[in-house]
């Protein structure tokens, strides 16, 4: 496993990509996948605005030219350890899977929350609960996390079938917290885990490891 180096700057911190599970290959936002982006935001569009805030003007949100120029930032985010943004590729097609990443992290107590959404004509196939258990280990084993969360909104029924897969424990409940793309307000359910003991087996690897 790699080895965590405390570095004095956060862009010299170690996230070694892409990392692998057993069906997925998960880059960092590159150029050149607008297009690719596009499609899976049109394709997944009406489940996705019922809970992505970003997805709420679906012109701008399905535009590839938008989806490119939103891509080289993120991928800058990502070199500059801003945001940890990946995407989840078919490890056999190629084909774009979910939206992935680590986010609103703290490089000082090492606390990642997960974030993810399953392109539509993946859905009910495991990819959602492979992907945060892939990500929950490569964030304990390489990113030295001592916490881990992953949270929902009210309603959001399948994240929270997916976080009890993954033994995640109930942390709290913040009222009317989450915004929605339709202007309304929801709960947020929050979760988290302090080790990778009892998850789902899962064989992950990555870039420089054997």
């Amino acid at each position: 496993m790699s080895a965590i180096i405390k570095p004095e700057t956060t862009d010299a911190i170690a996230v070694p990509v892409p990392i692998v599970s057993s069906r997925l290959v998960f880059y960092p936002p590159r150029a050149g996948d607008g297009v690719e982006v596009a499609a899976f935001v049109d394709e997944s569009y009406d489940a996705l605005v019922k809970w992505m805030p970003w997805a709420r003007d679906r012109k701008d949100a399905t535009d590839a030219e938008a989806c490119e120029r939103r891509s080289i930032e993120f991928a800058r985010k990502f070199a500059a350890r801003e945001d940890l943004m990946l995407r989840g590729f078919d490890i056999t097609t190629g084909k774009l899977v979910v939206f992935t990443g680590l986010h609103r992290f703290n490089w000082t107590d090492r606390s990642f929350e997960i974030g993810y959404c399953v392109r539509r004509c993946f859905e009910g196939k495991g990819y959602a609960t492979e992907t945060a258990n892939a990500l929950t280990r490569y964030a304990f084993d390489v990113l030295g996390a001592k916490k881990v969360r992953l949270e929902h909104a009210d309603g959001n029924v399948a994240s929270r079938k997916v976080i009890t897969k993954l033994g995640f424990v109930f942390t709290g409940r913040t009222p009317r917290r989450e915004p929605l793309p339709d202007g309304s307000m929801v709960d947020n359910f929050m979760y988290e885990r302090t080790s990778k003991e009892g998850l789902p087996n899962l064989r992950i690897w990555w870039e420089n490891e054997s």
